[in-house]
């Protein structure tokens, strides 16, 4: 699904609430906006940061709603995160925590930005900050710990990861960091049960499969991981890493003597 069309899925299922708010997550007050909502609009920006044209497409729906409505703020939280600059992002986030210190969203943000540019001191704080908020907020512990995983802390990843699932089972891709955390961590059967419950969900997921293949493989299964990589190649044709790994794991099966799937 294009981002686009997942922004506006998510737009709709917010206006489709009522008015009404799933959980509070420090506005003050109702607001059109569900926590699902918001989840699913924060992660389709992200996919649109590496379309520039989709992000600017974004910026300038919000924009307009700001200009209506400039006091709205999850709509300037929109605006600002979608801001193709993202130290200027970063600075009109902070902005939106000094006119609301409760802002959720706002420290999510930011802390998502800092992360991006390795700053993991200062994006610890803004995590930190949104889960006191918000403790029972999937999303936040999810990007905590994703933040964990880049600075590889796989123990505190494995820790955040777990309490994201516990909190949203259905969010395949919090399974996918999960996963990841866990392999890091040094825990391949766990890992290896996470990949498969992504799979479970999205049989095509290119990430899930590959990264599985290559585990399976690290294993020493390697018919299935032969198979998992086709799958995963068929998905990402140029995925020229995954043709280079599974065309070695053929070429072992070869020499063995033993079928090539």
């Amino acid at each position: 699904m294009g981002c686009l069309l997942l922004l506006a899925v998510a737009l709709a299922a917010a206006c489709a609430a009522g008015g009404s708010v799933g959980r509070k997550t420090g506005t003050g007050g109702a607001s059109n906006f569900t926590a699902a909502a918001m989840t699913d609009t924060v992660f389709a920006i992200e996919q649109a940061l590496a379309e520039p044209e989709h992000l600017q497409q974004l910026h300038k729906q919000y924009e307009r709603q700001v200009q209506v409505d400039p006091k709205h703020p999850f709509k300037r939280f929109l605006w600002a995160y979608t801001l193709g600059d993202r130290n200027q992002a970063w600075a009109e986030l902070t902005k939106i925590t000094k006119l609301n210190s409760r802002f959720y969203w706002a420290y999510l943000g930011m802390g998502v930005i800092l992360d991006g540019w390795g700053v993991f001191d200062q994006a610890e704080r803004n995590f930190s900050r949104a889960l006191e908020l918000a403790p029972r907020l999937a999303v936040g512990h999810a990007l905590f710990g994703r933040m964990y995983l880049h600075k590889k802390e796989a123990g505190r990843a494995v820790e955040l990861l777990e309490r994201a699932v516990q909190l949203e089972p259905g969010r395949s891709l919090y399974h996918l960091y999960l996963a990841r955390a866990r392999q890091l961590a040094g825990q391949a059967r766990l890992a290896e049960e996470s990949y498969r419950r992504v799979l479970d969900s999205e049989a095509d997921n290119f990430a899930a499969l590959r990264e599985l293949g290559l585990l399976l493989a690290a294993k020493g299964q390697v018919p299935e991981a032969v198979d998992l990589l086709g799958r995963a190649a068929e998905q990402q044709p140029r995925a020229c890493p995954v043709l280079h790994k599974r065309a070695q794991l053929l070429a072992g099966l070869a020499e063995r003597g033993d079928e090539a799937l």
